[in-house]
C-alpha cells in the first residue's frame, strides 16, 4: 500500500481527479507535519503561513520529515498532528485561504471548502 507521501509524488507527477479524492480521503485519517514558532506575545504557539490571493493566507503541512526542505526546517519547530484537528484550527484563521500539502513538493492545495469537510466535528463554531 503506497504512503501519503507517494501519492502525493505520483499526483505532482501526472493530477489526476480520482487520485485527488483518493488523497483527500487519505488526509482524514493522517497525521502531518505543521511548521510553528514561538508566538512573539507569548501566548503559545503560531503555525507558519504562506501569502495567498486576496490577502488569503494558506497553511503549509507536510506528510513526512522528508519533504521539509533542510533550510525551510531549521526555522521552524514542527508538530505531528491529525489532518482534521490541523484544518479545523486553520479554519479559525478568518484569513485562511487554504492548506498547501508538501508545498515544496507535491504542492497539493485544500480549499477552505474542503478543510472544512476534513475538519468535520472538530470544528469550532463561529
Amino acid at each position: 500500500m503506497e504512503s501519503l507521501t507517494q501519492m502525493l509524488r505520483r499526483y505532482q507527477r501526472k493530477p489526476e481527479q480520482a487520485l485527488a479524492a483518493w488523497i483527500v480521503s487519505e488526509l482524514a485519517g493522517s497525521e502531518i507535519y505543521v511548521p510553528v514558532q514561538a508566538d512573539p506575545n507569548g501566548q503559545g504557539v503560531r503555525p507558519d503561513t504562506i501569502p495567498g490571493p486576496d490577502s488569503a493566507v494558506l497553511f503549509p503541512a507536510f506528510s513526512a520529515q522528508t519533504q521539509i526542505a533542510n533550510e525551510y526546517g531549521t526555522r521552524f519547530a514542527f508538530l505531528h498532528l491529525a489532518f482534521p484537528a490541523y484544518a479545523a484550527a486553520c479554519l479559525e484563521d478568518p484569513r485562511c485561504g487554504g492548506v498547501v500539502i508538501d508545498p515544496f513538493t507535491a504542492k497539493f492545495f485544500l480549499p477552505t471548502e474542503a478543510l472544512r469537510e476534513l475538519a468535520g466535528g472538530t470544528e469550532t463554531a463561529r
